[in-house]
């Protein structure tokens, strides 16, 4: 199909949302032609293999997302798509990512690399669908300590709170005649909605007369990067 026109821009989305890319571009009026304005053209080719789309929510990138690089995996095959913005002079493509694959029923492994420098990875993904997929960023996670100078055979409590969901540990720092002895403890894990308490109890006498410092890691699930907690000193009398 041959269409006469003078086209300015254009730009490819599905917008009728089945799965391959349909078309839209602008033409300026023709005399000659007497046409111009929007056009729009559906693509109703036959379907061939599957499709995944993804359309990023940013939280700490700009709020397109412009300039995330997100990457599929389906078996042996891989594939990398970029959000761009400013697509051409007069024409912007959709921001929503769009992945066509053949015979798999599932992406294996999408991972999308933000403009804040997260990372994040989905795996399992089911194809043929929309999948909303959200920045999520290893905050730095919150220490607290009660009491922060402990006396006798009282026990302190550590809780942490905040970060991004993933595994969570607690490291004591002690300076034992002026070299540092590294120890762990276990917190758990933490919650999807990264907010949940996590709390370990010390005794006093495992550090009697000694200036202790803690520190939580939490390493993020989603990019298995790690997050600090800012040091807290505590004095076991």
């Amino acid at each position: 199909m041959r269409i006469k026109g003078n086209t300015k821009g254009g730009a490819a989305a599905d917008y009728d949302h089945d799965g391959d890319l349909d078309l839209a571009w602008v033409d300026s009026y023709s005399a000659v032609w007497n046409v111009g304005g929007m056009r729009l053209l559906r693509n109703d080719t036959p379907k061939v293999g599957h499709w995944l789309e993804a359309s990023l929510v940013a939280t700490a990138s700009n709020r397109s997302a412009i300039g995330a690089r997100v990457s599929a995996r389906v078996g042996k095959l891989r594939m990398v798509r970029q959000v761009v913005g400013g697509a051409g002079a007069h024409g912007q493509e959709s921001l929503v990512v769009h992945f066509g694959f053949p015979g798999a029923t599932n992406v294996d492994e999408l991972k999308v690399e933000w403009p804040s420098g997260a990372v994040n990875t989905w795996r399992d993904l089911a194809a043929d669908q929309l999948h909303v997929l959200t920045e999520q960023v290893n905050d730095h996670v919150g220490l607290a300590a009660d009491p922060s100078d402990v006396a006798g055979d009282e026990t302190l409590t550590l809780t942490t709170a905040g970060g991004s969901p993933g595994m969570l540990a607690l490291l004591a720092v002690v300076d034992v005649d002026g070299a540092p002895t590294f120890i762990d403890i276990d917190l758990g894990t933490l919650d999807f909605a990264g907010v949940r308490a996590s709390s370990a109890w010390v005794p006093a006498g495992c550090f009697s007369g000694l200036d202790v410092g803690f520190q939580a890691i939490a390493i993020e699930s989603w990019s298995g990067q790690p997050g600090w907690s800012p040091v807290v000193r505590v004095t076991f009398q």
